[in-house]
C-alpha cells in the first residue's frame, strides 16, 4: 500500500500574500510527491475560495496530486477540484455523489460510530 501524504492549507501563515503563496506552496508540495491537497480555509468568502481552489488545481496540473475542498461542494465543482471533504453534519455523501458522479473524491469527517 502506498501512503497518502497530504497538505492542508492555512492562509493565516502567509499574511496578506496568501492568495499567491498558497498555490506556490501547493505546486512545490505536488512536485515533491504530496498526494492530497486539502484546501481548508474556514470563513473565506465563496469568490475568494473559488479563486484559491482554481489556482491550486492549476498548481498540481501534471502531477499525481489531487485537490479537495473542505465543505464547499459548489466551489469544488466550479473550480475543477478533484474532490470535497464534508463535515459530519453537512451534505450527506450519497447526495454529493449524485451531484458529481465519478471520478470525484468524497471524504467525510466522523467522530463516532453513529456518524
Amino acid at each position: 500500500m502506498i501512503p497518502v501524504i497530504s497538505l492542508v492549507t492555512d492562509r493565516s501563515r502567509w499574511g496578506g500574500a496568501w492568495m499567491d503563496r498558497i498555490p506556490e506552496q501547493v505546486a512545490v508540495a505536488a512536485q515533491s510527491g504530496v498526494s492530497l491537497i486539502q484546501v481548508r480555509e474556514p470563513g473565506l468568502e465563496g469568490a475568494e475560495l473559488y479563486e484559491l481552489v482554481r489556482r491550486c488545481v492549476g498548481a498540481v496540473r501534471g502531477t499525481l496530486a489531487r485537490v479537495v475542498v473542505n465543505e464547499r461542494l459548489d466551489v469544488a465543482v466550479a473550480a475543477g477540484a478533484h474532490g470535497v471533504h464534508l463535515r459530519h453534519d453537512g451534505v450527506p455523501a450519497p447526495r454529493a455523489r449524485a451531484v458529481v458522479g465519478r471520478p470525484f473524491l468524497i471524504g467525510r469527517s466522523i467522530h463516532s460510530v453513529e456518524e
